[in-house]
């Protein structure tokens, strides 16, 4: 038992783009409930009512993340104030993401509100090391407590699931490590461009949970799989998520 290799984890992030239908990100919500993995959908201000209104007659909220611009990270009252707004319309909102590389000035701010993932393309450089170790092959590190950061695997420009992935095409996810893919819709793609995108990250996902056991996990979820990784019990984590 304990010789076994830990599965491989990967986080879906899917990025809906401004002014998505209702009736379109509900085919893409029906992608996913087909495939049974879970995808964090990520959108800005002005769109999450139309995610939340589709996602309230499914599921619910809980995979959920708000797109931020990255200069809100520097600037207290924006910043809380467009948390606080999407707060009002999805309710428990814990996970947020920004597109490239942030100066995160205020880490204790996004703590009060509510926010315990981070996911950002780059880390930017802080003085303070991490305050909590995340386990070997996750991109993850605390700067604050109560806040965990983790970096994307970024596909711009991507031309099918080789540029979706962080490996090559065919190439298994490495045992025990952690992944957070973005599916990205903000370079305003067609919403036929989008699915197909979605539909490849989720065949490869289908493809490695049978064939090496995949885990997959929504972004809120890390903060408690971090945590389970530090006292002793991953595995039983993972497989609840």
């Amino acid at each position: 038992m304990g010789g076994v290799a830990a599965p491989a984890t990967v986080v879906i992030c899917c990025r809906v783009p401004t002014r998505t239908s209702g009736s379109t990100f509900a085919e893409w919500c029906r992608l996913g409930d087909q495939s049974r993995a879970p995808i964090t959908w990520v959108a800005d201000g002005a769109d999450l009512e139309t995610v939340a209104d589709v996602l309230s007659r499914r599921s619910g909220l809980a995979g959920v993340a708000l797109a931020l611009d990255a200069t809100l990270l520097s600037s207290r009252p924006p910043l809380r104030s467009a948390i606080g707004a999407a707060r009002d319309i999805i309710g428990d909102l814990d996970s947020v993401v920004v597109a490239g590389q942030p100066v995160v000035e205020h880490r204790e701010l996004l703590v009060e509100q509510g926010i315990r993932t981070l996911c950002v393309d780059h880390f930017d450089t802080v003085s303070r090391s991490s305050r909590r170790p995340a386990p070997s092959g996750w991109p993850c590190r605390s700067v604050v407590w109560g806040l965990w950061e983790v970096t994307s695997s970024p596909q711009r420009d991507a031309r099918g699931i080789s540029g979706l992935l962080p490996w090559m095409f065919g190439a298994r996810a490495p045992a025990g490590t952690l992944s957070v893919i973005n599916v990205d819709g903000s370079g305003g793609e067609t919403g036929r461009t989008q699915r197909s995108r979605i539909e490849k990250m989720l065949g490869w996902v289908q493809r490695r949970q049978q064939s090496v056991g995949l885990r997959t996990a929504l972004l809120s979820d890390l903060p408690e799989l971090l945590s389970a990784a530090g006292r002793g019990g991953a595995g039983s984590v993972l497989k609840a998520a």
